[in-house]
């Protein structure tokens, strides 16, 4: 599925020791969407959500709750 209307694409800052692997890894995975050779893109904006939340949100590793539940 090619993506003609896309063609710029901005790749989150990250501060580690690791620094250059992770803009490679974040550079290749740019490329590949734009290029439209992601095997797999969410279809719905629910499914966008359930790969994006669990990421992005801090849990104590004890902590029984779901995701997506309030405190």
């Amino acid at each position: 599925m090619q993506c003609p209307r896309i063609n710029i694409a901005y790749a989150g800052m990250v501060c580690t020791v690791c620094t250059s692997i992770l803009a490679s890894v974040q550079s290749l995975w740019v490329s590949a969407f734009l290029d439209g050779k992601l095997r797999r893109l969410p279809k719905t904006e629910g499914e966008t959500m359930n790969e994006v939340m669990p990421h992005t949100q801090f849990r104590r590793p004890s902590d029984e709750r779901s995701w997506f539940e309030e405190p």
